[in-house]
Order: structure tokens, then sequence, then C-alpha cells
């Protein structure tokens, strides 16, 4: 979704919760997009979304729903889904398939992941909706959360 449609739902929400509940904080939760850290792909169509699992894609979703919480006056807050990427379950590996990680594998670093089906809701069976991933490494939007919150 562009900024605009990201922020006139966030504008709608807030403004009918604070017509109706004046005497109540309105906060944004668990809102974000799912980027798979391997997947650094910038291709796109002119004027469409980057694909979905990209890191782009999660990016624009979640820097649109920072940007909107720190803009609209009757928002109290946001608290972003979620911190880091975590195995989601079994079933959800069974019907995507596991990550395809690179080989030789080296216990002593993160290991990347060759292949995963984004035909899926859950890639590889995990929640991709992190800021960092399993490995904690930092993705693309983390740092553009932690830009918008400085510079607010």
């Amino acid at each position: 979704e562009s900024y605009d449609a990201v922020n006139s739902t966030w504008v709608n929400l807030s403004s009918w919760a604070e017509a109706h509940f004046p005497s109540k904080p309105f906060m944004i939760s668990e809102t974000g997009g799912g980027a798979i850290f391997e997947w650094k792909n910038e291709t796109k169509a002119p004027s469409k979304l980057p694909p979905r699992w990209s890191q782009q894609y999660q990016t624009l979703l979640v820097s649109a729903d920072v940007r909107s919480a720190l803009s609209i006056p009757h928002v109290a807050g946001i608290s972003l889904w979620q911190f880091s990427d975590i195995k989601a379950d079994d079933a959800s590996t069974e019907r995507c398939g596991p990550c395809v990680y690179k080989v030789p594998y080296n216990a002593s670093e993160p290991m990347d992941c060759a292949f995963v089906s984004v035909r899926c809701f859950r890639p590889g069976g995990e929640n991709h909706k992190g800021l960092v991933d399993l490995w904690r490494r930092k993705k693309e939007a983390f740092g553009a959360v932690k830009a918008l919150y400085a510079a607010h």
C-alpha cells in the first residue's frame, strides 16, 4: 500500500476512536509486514509495490505505519509486530517446505537461506515479520524505523 492509503486507514480508525471514546488513548498495535532477510529483490514494475516478502516491501509498509503514528496527533503510540522473526509451526513448514540452507554449514555464523517458497502464508514455516531475522541480523526496515524515531 502507499503511504497515503496506510495513513488514511490510521486517520479514519483513530478519528472514530477519538469520537466514540474521547477519554481513551488510541494506540496502533501489532502492525507490520513480513520480509525474508535474504530477499533483497529490488525489481518492481513501474508504479507498483515491491514484491511481497522482500525487504523493500516490509520497509515501505512499516515506515508508512510509523510515519502515520508519529504524525497523527490523537495516536498515543505504536507497537510493531514484531521485533524478530520466529519459527511459526510445524504445519506451516510441512505446507510451505523448509528454508533450504546454503552448504557447507558453519555453526559459528548465521545461516543464509538459499531458497524458500514465497507462495505460502508462512514461508519456511517461519513468521518473517520481525525487524531482525532469526539470527538477529537487522533488516532494512530496522534502520528505517530507527531513522524515523530519531527524526521525531
